[in-house]
């Protein structure tokens, strides 16, 4: 089996995105989703699919009803590339483009050959980390938090430093907790 591919999940200003990497080369690129939840789902239903997804030509109007899940090809401006439609008829992915429609089907094949095996990585500041550690990272700090907060340990959640010994800090937390806190006072 192929272990070349990547896919690499990128947080984004507006959610998150995955693209399949081969090698170091974008291969298909993801749409933008609101959680890493549904992220990860996209990435587990592409993983899924089968080596023998109906290949069909957009341009031609027979291979527009191929049914889902499939592989679109599409020619724009005398570049081609490919979309994958999921069993629900979204557009779960979109190639890079190519210069001709034989490329674009090189393009597939390698697609198809690495999407299976290919390990999901997270990139962070710090690098790349596995979904999985980076999960149990997320997971571990979320717990963190809640055992400092029952405890009643200084939280840093809001970004302010707790109080120093002997100190009164009055700044109230931010956020839905300050916003209770508020109201509730």
């Amino acid at each position: 089996m192929e272990t070349d591919g990547i896919l690499l999940i990128r947080e984004t200003p507006d959610g998150y995105g995955f693209t399949l990497l081969d090698g170091d080369a974008p291969l298909v690129f993801s749409p933008v989703y609101t959680t890493l939840d549904s992220t990860k789902r996209s990435i587990r239903a592409v993983t899924a699919c089968p080596q023998d997804l109906p290949v069909g030509d957009h341009t031609r109007p027979a291979d527009r009803k191929l049914p889902n899940p499939k592989i679109e090809v599409y020619s724009e401006g005398g570049d081609w590339f490919f979309r994958l439609r999921a069993r629900n008829g979204k557009q779960t992915l979109t190639s890079r483009m190519y210069p001709d429609r034989a490329g674009c089907l090189a393009g597939i094949a390698r697609f198809l050959a690495l999407v299976a095996a290919a390990p999901v990585l997270m990139e962070t500041p710090g690098g790349r980390v596995s979904i999985a550690d980076y999960t149990a990272a997320q997971v571990a700090r979320f717990e963190a938090g809640m055992f400092r907060r029952q405890e009643g340990a200084p939280s840093t959640d809001n970004g302010s430093a707790p109080a120093a010994a002997g100190q009164d800090n009055t700044e109230k937390p931010g956020g839905l907790r300050g916003l209770i806190h508020r109201i509730f006072r």
